[in-house]
């Protein structure tokens, strides 16, 4: 904080409109962005306000759990016994069948469920976005691309 740029406490309805959009899972970077105001001071914003954040947060996920009860699909034991009654069918199917065809598909179809079984049980890494930052073609001026043993990309003149 520099003597040019005074300390400014958000108050009334945008502090609550920073608590709730930080407790919905938007980062201090995207926050610090849509208000307008430093990296820093929405990282200071955050720790002053942490319990109200986390008690926002509880209460949205008290208000979604309330919306989903009775739903099946949103409880992930339901899904799982349901996966699971899936791929016994297509065990079943795939031990009474001939046809080549079909038991490639079952099989496929197998290993699909057990995917989404293991997604289900957290037991995938989870997956992050490869995010770039290039400006222009990098391989601009440069003849051919070279690939070497470990797959990386290398330009050539």
């Amino acid at each position: 904080m520099t003597e040019e740029e005074p300390r400014q406490y958000a108050r009334g309805p945008e502090r609550i409109a920073r608590i709730q959009d930080l407790a919905s899972g938007i980062t201090c970077e995207q926050a610090a962005e849509k208000y307008g105001i430093s990296l820093q001071g929405m990282k200071e914003f955050s720790a002053r306000n942490a319990s109200d954040i986390r008690r926002v947060r509880e209460q949205q996920n008290e208000e979604l759990a309330a919306e989903l009860h009775g739903v099946w699909i949103a409880d992930r034991h339901q899904k799982i016994m349901w996966l699971q009654q899936y791929a016994e069918n297509c065990e079943a199917e795939l031990e009474s069948t001939t046809d080549s065809r079909e038991r490639r598909q079952l099989r496929a179809q197998a290993a699909k469920l057990m995917h989404q079984a293991a997604e289900q049980l957290g037991q995938l890494p989870v997956r992050g976005a490869l995010e770039l930052n290039v400006k222009g073609n990098p391989f601009a001026g440069f003849d051919a691309v070279a690939i070497d043993d470990d797959g990386n990309l290398h330009p050539v003149k």
